[in-house]
C-alpha cells in the first residue's frame, strides 16, 4: 500500500496504478478549519505510465479521474476531470483501462489545438439554444418562412392544410417540447394514435409534412437529425383512378350530364365546377382566377393565363377557352371592384368548397330520384372535384389528343427529354 499524507496537500503521490492498488486507496479524514466546523479533505493520486493522468480521493469517500495538462501556447497547468471511478464495467463511472483511453484522447485533443473547457461550454450552450427551439416555435418559423424552391411562398391551400396539421391537436403534445428532444419511438406514437381514431391517409399526409418540417429545421441548424427518417406511411395507399367521363370497356356511364345539370340547379357558383369540366386546372386555380387573367374574351382567341405564382410547377400557363367556358364566364355577375372571378367577399377568392360539393351532391341525388330510370346507374362511387380534371384527360384521350398536349393543356411537366 503506497504511503500517502492524509492532511489535505498538492503533493503528489506516484505509483502503478492497478485496479487492485487503486481499490486499496486509504481514504483521508476531514480536518476541521478555523471555524472548528469540518472540512472535506482530499488527495490525488498519479500514474507512473502515463503522466498527467491521476485519481482524486476524497474523505466523503468520492473518486474522480483527472487529467493535469498544459494548454497549447499555454505555460500554466490546467486540470480536467474526466469522470468517476468505478471498479468494473457498467457501475456508472470509468474503469481504470477506459478513463487512461480518456485521458489520452484528452491529450490529443489538447494538441491539436482545442480548449476542452470552451467546447464544453459551447456544447452547454448550444444544448440550451436547442431547448429553446420548441416543436410549436419551430413550426411557426418553418410555416413562416419555409416555401418550395421555385415560388416565394407557399400556396394559401398548402399553408392552410400544413397550418391545421402542424398547429392541430395532434401535434398539441408535442408544443412545448425541443423539437431536437423529439425521437422515432414518439413518431410512430404519434401515427399510431391517429390511426386509432379513425384517421385514413391523412396519417401519411402529417407524417410527409413531418418530414418537410425536420428537413426544413436541419437546413436551419436547429435540429442534427430527423425523428421522421426511416418512418414509413402507416396507410397503403392506391393510386386514384375515379373519373366521370364513362367506360364502354367497362360498361360505366358517362356522368358528366347529371353533373352538369346538378351544377345549373346550384347557381351562380355551379360555374365552378362547370370550369373544371372544361378546361382541367386545378380546383384552387380555377377558384383564384382573376379577370386581369382573361385575355380577349371577345376576340377570336380568348384565353386563360395562370401566372407561375399560382401554378403548381412555378410556370405560368396559357389555357384556350371554348365558347361555352367564355360564356360561362361572362354569365358571373362581377362583384364592384373585386378581382377574382368567384368569390363571396369580394376581397378573397371563394372558399368552402365542402360546402359547395354537399350542394351539388344534394342535386344529383334530387335529380337521379326524379329521373330513376336515366341516372340509376350513376355517382354511385364517391367523387371528388380533383376527379375533373382526371376526367377531362380521359376526355381528351377518347377523342385521340397525344398524351404531350394532354399534359401541356394540364401543366404537367414533360418528363425525359
Amino acid at each position: 500500500m503506497p504511503q500517502v499524507d492524509t492532511k489535505r496537500t498538492t503533493h503528489p503521490n506516484r505509483l502503478a496504478f492497478t485496479p487492485f492498488a487503486l481499490k486499496k486507496l486509504p481514504i483521508p479524514k476531514a480536518f476541521l478549519n478555523g471555524k472548528e466546523k469540518p472540512r472535506l479533505a482530499q488527495l490525488d493520486y498519479w500514474d507512473n505510465s502515463t503522466p498527467g493522468f491521476g485519481l482524486r480521493v476524497t474523505s466523503s469517500g468520492t473518486k474522480s479521474w483527472i487529467l493535469m495538462t498544459r494548454l497549447l501556447g499555454q505555460s500554466t497547468v490546467k486540470r480536467f476531470t474526466i469522470g468517476r471511478y468505478a471498479e468494473r464495467d457498467g457501475a456508472g463511472g470509468f474503469t481504470l483501462a477506459q478513463a487512461r483511453r480518456e485521458a489520452l484522447a484528452l491529450k490529443d485533443r489538447i494538441t491539436m489545438g482545442e480548449d476542452p473547457r470552451q467546447t464544453e461550454e459551447e456544447a452547454k450552450a448550444e444544448g440550451l439554444k436547442r431547448s429553446a427551439q420548441t416543436f410549436r416555435r419551430v413550426a411557426e418559423q418553418f410555416l413562416e418562412q419555409h416555401h418550395p424552391k421555385k415560388k416565394k411562398a407557399l400556396r394559401p391551400t398548402t399553408l392552410r392544410r400544413y397550418t391545421g396539421l402542424l398547429l392541430g391537436p395532434d401535434f398539441a403534445p408535442w408544443f412545448n417540447r425541443p423539437l431536437a428532444s423529439i425521437t422515432r419511438r414518439d413518431v410512430i406514437a404519434l401515427l399510431t394514435r391517429m390511426q386509432g381514431r379513425g384517421v385514413g391517409v391523412s396519417v401519411n399526409r402529417a407524417l410527409a409534412v413531418l418530414r418537410k418540417l425536420c428537413h426544413w429545421a436541419i437546413q436551419k441548424d436547429l435540429i442534427e437529425h430527423s425523428p421522421a427518417d426511416h418512418v414509413e406511411p402507416p396507410v397503403a395507399e392506391e393510386p386514384r383512378a375515379r373519373h366521370l367521363y364513362g367506360s364502354r370497356l367497362h360498361n360505366r356511364p358517362a356522368e358528366l350530364a347529371l353533373l352538369w345539370n346538378a351544377c345549373v340547379e346550384v347557381g351562380v357558383f355551379g360555374a365552378l365546377p362547370k370550369m373544371l369540366m372544361l378546361t382541367g386546372q386545378r380546383l384552387s386555380e380555377v377558384a383564384g382566377m382573376r379577370f386581369d387573367e382573361l385575355v380577349d374574351l371577345n376576340g377570336s382567341y380568348p384565353r386563360w393565363v395562370i401566372p407561375g405564382t399560382r401554378t403548381k410547377n412555378g410556370k405560368e400557363h396559357v389555357i384556350p377557352l371554348g365558347s361555352m367556358a367564355v360564356q360561362i364566364i361572362q354569365s358571373i355577375p362581377r362583384l364592384i371592384e373585386c378581382p377574382f372571378v368567384f368569390s363571396t367577399t369580394g376581397r378573397t377568392p371563394i372558399s368552402g368548397f365542402s360546402m359547395l360539393k354537399t350542394r351539388v351532391d344534394r342535386h344529383i341525388a334530387t335529380i337521379k330520384k326524379q329521373q330513376p330510370h336515366r341516372y340509376a346507374d350513376q355517382f354511385k362511387l364517391p367523387w371528388r372535384f380533383h376527379d375533373l380534371r382526371r376526367t377531362f384527360k380521359t376526355g381528351l384521350a377518347e377523342l385521340g389528343i397525344t398524351a404531350d398536349i394532354r399534359d401541356s393543356l394540364v401543366n404537367h411537366t414533360p418528363q425525359g427529354v
